[in-house]
């Protein structure tokens, strides 16, 4: 009798519940119809009809199986899912379970939380909680869309990472890159090799980029160089609230840079840039084109609404062939219609050079005047106002007034003219040695560049 059970085949239905038995990774719990057969390398349960199996991870449900017991493993076929102990999900055409690996194929589907990942072929490790492809996949989480070679993803974390010609559409930019991690829970990106970000209006390129999407913020750095219809900038370093709101800009060998093709059209050097819609701040060795003029100074403040360029930190400012210095500098564009207005205080002192060595130079307590079409129109020169001029290789001439006023035709010097104080005299005195008048600073050499860029463009 016992021989004869062995040769036949066992048809039953089974229905198995509870939990697992000692040492026993994987456990049927339900089978229509369970088919038995003997082979040379051990006995084959044949599984048809609403299949499950339990492990100490979660449930696989199938539509039919072959199972080896002994060997802890199972091959799964038709309307196969896995619903795991921390909400993940699992579909597939065909899944070959061995002992808590399980490899699916075809149309493959993981699903947790916010993420869905779809690819042709996932190993997943049902115990660790984590899934690998190689075969290409494509992700959808809250935050955007993606698409890579290869990669993995840890539940228990919530946390994937892409390799391989990896393209992110997120709620900002449209990434492309070799490598990039997410927390879609967090809304977080890391992408530790670098890539390139674009926007509806541009691009960007950069060495490592931190990315949140709730709150949108974005941290590039590592080299950051980037362009679009109206911006150009290229910094170690930069960060941004919004994209369209606040951008700061951060230098470190060297100076950070900022061009705006705007309307007003202002180029930014410094080690630190703030920029929104309504203002712009830059300190450390700051550098600004704009309206014509070169500057240089310690810091520099910009109010876009109103057109005010504020420049303090021992600042120069090169326009046309003067340059100007000041304790602190002023300019109000478009003060009105087609006219520009320039204020500096606190030991004024206006150059222009004459050759090589040489330049004619004014001074004073305050400096105001105006320039129209990136041309100068007037500036006067008030408080204890002193000219130095050099007629001849050999002579210099020295003018002492109240103040100094300079008229310009076409940005052309038109005329000087000095103007005594109530109680004083116009004074002028002659010199065979050339001297430098109070509040000089031979900065001349060191007029800045403008980006190579914009110089082209422009």
């Amino acid at each position: 009798m016992k021989r004869l059970l062995a040769a036949l085949i066992i048809c039953l239905s089974w229905t198995a519940l509870g939990q697992l038995r000692p040492g026993q990774r994987i456990d049927l719990l339900h089978s229509t119809s369970v088919t038995v057969k003997r082979t040379s390398t051990g006995p084959v349960h044949i599984l048809k009809g609403d299949v499950a199996f339990k492990n100490r991870d979660g449930v696989f449900y199938c539509d039919s199986a072959r199972w080896w017991r002994k060997d802890d493993r199972f091959l799964a076929y038709g309307n196969i899912r896995f619903r795991g102990k921390d909400g993940v999900r699992l579909s597939s055409q065909t899944l070959d379970y061995t002992k808590g690996l399980a490899f699916l194929r075809g149309q493959v589907v993981l699903k947790h939380e916010s993420q869905t990942l779809k690819t042709p072929s996932l190993r997943y490790d049902t115990e660790n909680e984590t899934g690998t492809f190689h075969e290409g996949g494509n992700i959808e989480t809250a935050d955007g869309n993606l698409t890579c070679r290869s990669g993995q993803y840890w539940a228990t974390e919530s946390r994937f990472l892409f390799e391989g010609e990896v393209h992110a559409l997120t709620k900002e930019y449209v990434i492309d890159c070799v490598r990039m991690e997410q927390w879609p829970n967090d809304h977080l990106y890391y992408l530790d090799q670098g890539g390139r970000a674009k926007t509806d209006h541009g691009s960007m390129n950069f060495g490592r980029a931190l990315l949140q999407t709730e709150p949108k913020i974005s941290h590039f750095y590592r080299g950051v160089v980037g362009v679009d219809s109206l911006i150009q900038f290229n910094a170690d370093s930069l960060y941004q609230i919004e994209a369209d709101s606040q951008t700061e800009l951060y230098g470190k060998s060297k100076p950070a840079q900022w061009a705006d093709w705007g309307a007003d059209s202002m180029e930014i050097h410094a080690m630190a840039i703030v920029r929104t819609l309504r203002y712009a701040n830059a300190d450390g060795n700051v550098s600004t084109f704009i309206q014509g003029m070169a500057s240089h100074s310690e810091s520099m403040r910009w109010n876009a609404t109103d057109s005010i360029l504020h420049l303090f930190g021992l600042p120069v400012v090169w326009a046309e062939d003067y340059q100007v210095c000041a304790d602190t500098l002023r300019f109000y564009l478009q003060y009105e219609p087609d006219l520009d207005s320039i204020y500096g205080l606190g030991l004024v002192h206006l150059s222009t050079a004459v050759d090589s060595l040489r330049s004619d130079e004014m001074a004073g307590a305050m400096l105001s005047g105006f320039m129209s079409q990136q041309k100068m129109k007037s500036l006067r020169i008030q408080g204890n106002a002193q000219a130095l001029f050099h007629p001849d290789p050999q002579r210099s001439s020295q003018v002492l007034s109240a103040e100094i006023l300079l008229l310009f035709a076409e940005g052309k010097l038109l005329e000087v003219q000095f103007i005594k104080g109530p109680q004083g005299d116009v004074k002028s005195s002659s010199s065979s040695s050339s001297t430098h008048l109070p509040g000089s600073r031979p900065q001349r050499s060191q007029r800045p560049l403008r980006m190579e860029a914009i110089s082209g463009l422009k």
